[in-house]
């Protein structure tokens, strides 16, 4: 084309909704693309749902996966990493656009994301599509996992994102894996592990998320207080109630006596950081970090108070806005921990199964 003449219908894909209606090239810069910028106009880039049909490509060899963005939504991506409550419109922007540059030629984050995604279209699909739809997202599970041991990449500037988002998505791949997966493959203890080793990401990247453009609008959310005062009431009553249980609790190993305290000491702690409502990553993991092992080792021998604890844990995270990969592991794990224990627990199961919308017989 000679110099000086005008380009035209250079429409974007992947390009905020006023520039796709005016059909001319955006440049993405979010929050505020430079042509609504100059026009003064708000920003926004279109958040399409999951599209089913995507799976026939998911079994794509790593060589051969290019730009997955050509049929996975950047925004619906973003959603994964964004948290809990809702974010803002700048918010989802920032996050469009950090996420599309972090995916450019990073095989295990394209990897993991081809994973979840299909994860999410799976319960959609007729029982024969959705085995296969998990067969694909444990293949493409296992080829980001090499790839990112492979890499064992050093958390700097340029790759602290990707790091983050990978870390995100393991959680987000074993709670969903254990939703609906047969009873002798169920395993809480395997997700509580899962939590607190990825509180070793979190600690590699939290310096440089602290410093990002999206940190105050992360602050902002974990701030928020959604619930009546009137649930927070039952909530504390419920808990003051836990704690006299616990404090008369006698463990079978001697050597583990200080360590479910400390868990539920840990545990209000917990509450009180994310006012019952947990809803942002960090108040996924914060509790499962800080407990011992030798809780860990009471709950796998069946100690009736270690796993009341893990019941109200479950209760208070479904407290938190529903996410479809993390909703029915709380219920599931609450309704099969309830049947391990021996003692007459009736009333301290009020709450927390009224919470988790369980039934008790």
């Amino acid at each position: 084309m000679p110099n000086g003449s005008r380009n035209f219908h250079h429409k974007s894909h992947k390009g905020c909704k006023r520039c796709k209606t005016r059909r001319v090239k955006c440049n993405k810069q979010a929050p505020v693309c430079a042509n609504c910028r100059r026009r003064n106009e708000d920003c926004e880039y279109e958040i399409p749902p999951p599209n089913p049909a995507a799976i026939t490509v998911f079994a794509l060899p790593a060589a051969q996966l290019g730009d997955i963005t050509s049929f996975i939504s950047v925004s619906f991506l973003s959603n994964v990493i964004v948290g809990c409550v809702p974010a803002s419109r700048p918010e989802r922007a920032l996050w469009c656009a950090a996420f599309g540059e972090a995916l450019a030629g990073c095989q295990y984050l394209q990897h993991t994301m081809l994973s979840i995604h299909t994860l999410h279209v799976g319960p959609r699909l007729s029982k024969d599509a959705f085995s296969e739809a998990t067969n694909l997202a444990h293949h493409h599970h296992i080829m980001a996992s090499n790839a990112f041991t492979h890499m064992a990449p050093v958390v700097n500037e340029q790759n602290w994102l990707a790091v983050f988002i990978f870390g995100i998505s393991v959680i987000i791949f074993r709670f969903a894996t254990q939703q609906y997966c047969p009873d002798h493959l169920f395993d809480y203890l395997e997700m509580l592990q899962v939590l607190r080793i990825s509180s070793n990401i979190a600690r590699s990247v939290s310096s440089y998320l602290f410093r990002s453009e999206m940190w105050p609008f992360i602050r902002d959310r974990a701030s928020l207080q959604l619930i009546c005062q009137s649930d927070d009431i039952g909530m504390q009553q419920a808990i003051e109630n836990l704690e006299g249980i616990v404090s008369n609790y006698r463990p079978r190993s001697e050597n583990r006596r200080k360590a479910t305290p400390a868990a539920f000491e840990a545990f209000k702690t917990w509450v009180i950081t994310c006012h019952g409502y947990p809803s942002v990553w960090r108040h996924y993991i914060d509790w499962p970090a800080t407990i011992q092992t030798e809780f860990l080792n009471d709950i796998r021998e069946e100690e009736d108070v270690p796993l009341l604890l893990l019941i109200y844990w479950c209760a208070i995270m479904y407290r938190g806005p529903r996410r479809w990969f993390m909703e029915v592991w709380l219920r599931r794990t609450a309704t099969v921990v309830v049947k391990k224990l021996d003692g007459d627990w009736n009333q301290a199961l009020v709450w927390p199964l009224e919470t988790l919308q369980i039934i008790h017989q």
